[in-house]
């Protein structure tokens, strides 16, 4: 039986779907043209419903009616979306549903056109099929499906794309203190991109607070960048406002820029100052400029006008003990060249200048020569090598009182005669026992950067690590930051520092030896040998490197290959008498150490172990054991790793007597690595008068001493200290002496004393 008049009333929209042009779409009435009587209840939504993720899925719910009587029963469906209420095309597919019921003519379906809705017009078309229908009735008209009011939220994930034309494409708004009008966010990318063809691309305005606010936790907070004009633009119509301001509250820069060709940071004024800068310190400049090459720090072109102060200083060392004041007449000081003494006469024809600052009259430019400094790693020993100046002695190493680590001036001897120094070698002198130390090739930066009134230790090691990561040659950096390492024995990071580094520049010389040389003393020679190798065959032959291969070889075993390198480096004529001695001491070495033959392997494969060994104990009975070996090679190297793998008083004392000559005490020293408790000082101060003995004048006795109480004071072993130095008072007087600073429980005090001591007052 045919149905011929049905109709379908539309009666609401239970849940719209968020399409991809961001607005919702719902389902219009539908019914047969003779009557529509559309339905249109209230829509609730609960809480769990606006927080639950949607899909494209939409419901649509109808009433079907046959003769204007609903219809009860089960009826077939077909769904098609049009660009046209008539005619046009169909957009998607033909959504088909086999049996659907309907009861007292209500029907409910779920359509999903899926991407169809982006914005345009759309038409929804039914057709249907009831029992005892021979094919599908279409249903007419078309229903246009019309958006909602607004919606809840977008469906997660979805994309938004739509045009305007003067309003806002999205317009956020939040009236919260905490809220966010707007909020964007990406795992791995740009959380808000906004582009302008003439305008732009993202503005941000604020009345009382920030227009743009961008904050990250490792990079940059707000990003700028353009192909042909200004990355970031910053404007201000206030007096005393910044167009772009900066702010760090650490150590940092507030504002900081970089150009690869170009300027860092420029900047331009009409009517006033194009760069200004002002401090609140009153000893740091306002304004600072600096050139890491060696060039032209500040350059004016144009008149320069100082309003400061009328006088033009320089400054210079003043010796002597007379005070220094404004106007004072400064002459040269022949007993310290390059520094002044106020004068003593009338009529001094070495007159220099006076003090500036006298009627009131201050410099207006002062005239700075900026000494280049580093740390040197200063290993004693005697020598009658040159004595240039020594700027400032700075510390004994902790762990080595035969180490002295120095913050010394950078000195290059060009026109000295001295045989024992070859022309341009960078040394430095010692009071008191005499012994210098080779300089790197170039003037450390951290030296320079230690000298900033605003710069410490750490400041210098983090702009280093700046300038290995980003310099175009980072290889100075790395020298200077993995030598700064190495005096506080920092090992790992000297081998990082120096890996980083030849990542970037993988064929430099400096570093290649560099790291040779960090292998060396963590004994690994074979990877110092893998090392050298290649630049050792390379022509010209380099000296500096043979002789680190040399030494490299001798640390692995390879005797025939080190006195095979060590004759043909003698028959040089370039070598100076100082690495003569050293080659010929290597030789004796390696001839010794060919003798010992097994048992200096058995050294090498103890260190091995004991390098990463935790337990102290089984360190002191192999080193105890290798102490008694006949080979003065196996012995030397026993008391090296002795002191490096547990610093003990008798342990600093034994390697004292190795560095200062005299004879080693072996048996005590292996029954002091046996007993290591309150036994270890009694068994130490006895064996001091012994070693006290052979050394022959006053000197050396207080210079051993010094370097003992100042490694035992290191190692935390005060009360040793003070027997030390009280037997060593004794010794030197000849009497019965008080205890000096047994009552002193300040550490830097007793270091004063020792240092005192040292210096022979």
């Amino acid at each position: 039986m045919m149905l011929r008049f049905r109709r379908i009333v539309a009666v609401t929209a239970v849940l719209v779907c968020l399409v991809a042009a961001g607005i919702a779409l719902a389902a219009g009435p539908l019914n047969q043209p003779k009557e529509l009587t559309p339905l249109a209840p209230p829509i609730t939504e609960s809480p769990a419903a606006v927080d639950a993720a949607i899909d494209t899925t939409f419901t649509y719910q109808g009433r079907l009616q046959q003769a204007g009587t609903p219809f009860t029963g089960s009826c077939a469906f077909q769904f098609s979306l049009w660009d046209a209420a008539a005619g046009g095309t169909q957009q998607g597919s033909t959504l088909s549903f086999g049996a659907v019921a309907v009861q007292a003519g209500l029907f409910n379906v779920a359509l999903d056109f899926g991407s169809q809705f982006q914005g345009d017009a759309r038409w929804l078309a039914t057709a249907v099929q009831c029992p005892g229908d021979a094919n599908y009735t279409d249903l007419t008209p078309r229903q246009q499906l019309t958006a909602v009011p607004y919606a809840l939220s977008l469906r997660p994930g979805t994309v938004v794309t739509q045009r305007t034309a003067n309003a806002q494409a999205i317009h956020g708004y939040a009236t919260a203190s905490n809220g966010i009008g707007v909020w964007g966010q990406s795992d791995q990318h740009v959380g808000v991109y906004g582009t302008s063809p003439g305008g732009q691309g993202v503005w941000g305005n604020s009345t009382t607070g920030t227009g743009v606010f961008g904050a990250s936790d490792s990079w940059a907070g707000v990003w700028g960048q353009s192909n042909s004009a200004s990355g970031v633009v910053g404007r201000s119509s206030g007096q005393f406002s910044g167009g772009v301001y900066g702010e760090n509250l650490a150590n940092g820069y507030g504002v900081y820029g970089r150009a690869a060709n170009g300027a860092g940071v420029f900047g331009k004024s009409t009517n006033w100052v194009g760069v200004y800068g002002e401090t609140e310190t009153g000893n740091v400049p306002g304004v600072w400029g600096r050139n890491t090459a060696g060039g032209v720090a500040g350059r004016f072109d144009g008149t320069v006008q100082i309003t400061g102060g009328a006088d033009l200083a320089e400054r210079f060392v003043v010796t002597g003990e007379r005070a220094v004041t404004p106007g004072t007449v400064l002459v040269i000081d022949s007993a310290n060249p390059g520094q002044l003494v106020p004068s003593e006469r009338p009529y001094d024809t070495r007159v220099v200048g006076i003090t500036s600052g006298a009627g009131g009259v201050q410099p207006g430019l002062t005239l700075v020569e900026r000494l280049r400094y580093c740390w040197a790693r200063v290993e004693l020993r005697e020598s009658d090598a040159v004595r240039p100046e020594l700027e400032r002695l700075e510390r004994a190493h902790p762990s080595n009182p035969a180490v002295w680590v120095v913050l010394v001036r950078y000195h290059e001897l060009n026109d000295r005669a001295d045989a024992a120094i070859a022309a341009a070698r960078r040394v430095v002198e010692l009071e008191r026992p005499t012994g210098f130390a080779r300089f790197p090739e170039a003037p450390t930066t951290l030296g320079r950067m230690l000298l900033r009134t605003t710069a410490t230790r750490d400041e210098g090691r983090r702009l280093l690590h700046q300038l290995v990561l980003e310099a175009k040659d980072p290889v100075d950096a790395a020298i200077d930051l993995a030598n700064d390492y190495l005096i506080e024995e920092e090992n790992a990071q000297v081998e990082a520092v120096l890996v980083r580094a030849r990542e970037r520049a993988p064929d430099s010389k400096e570093l290649i030896r560099g790291l040779a040389a960090h292998c060396v003393r963590m004994f690994e020679p074979k990877r110092a040998i893998e090392l050298l190798g290649p630049l050792a065959q390379q022509p010209p032959t380099d000296p500096a490197v043979e002789y680190q291969l040399t030494q490299a070889m001798f640390l692995a075993g390879d005797y025939a290959g080190t006195l095979k390198h060590v004759e043909v480096l003698l028959g040089r004529t370039d070598r100076s008498p100082d690495e003569r001695a050293e080659l010929v001491e290597l030789r004796e070495w390696a001839l010794d150490a060919k003798r010992a033959g097994k048992q200096l392997w058995r050294l090498w494969e103890c260190l091995a172990i004991l390098r990463g060994h935790p337990s102290l104990d089984l360190r002191c009975q192999v080193l105890a054991k290798l102490s008694q070996d006949k080979s003065p090679v196996v012995a030397e190297r026993a008391l090296f790793v002795a002191d490096r793998t547990g610093c003990t008083p008798l342990r600093v004392l034994a390697l004292v007597c190795r560095l200062r000559r005299v004879k080693d005490p072996m048996p005590e020293l292996e029954a002091g690595l046996r007993d290591r408790q309150h036994e270890v000082r009694a068994k130490a101060a006895e064996l001091l008068p012994k070693v006290w003995g052979q050394l022959a004048d006053r000197q050396s006795r207080v210079a051993m001493l010094s370097d003992l109480v100042l490694g035992c004071m290191a190692a935390e072993q005060n009360s040793y200290a003070f027997r030390m130095m009280h037997h060593a008072m004794q010794a030197l007087s000849g009497r019965e002496v008080p205890l000096p600073f047994g009552a002193c429980a300040d550490p830097a005090q007793r270091r004063e004393i020792v240092t005192a001591w040292r210096n022979g007052r």
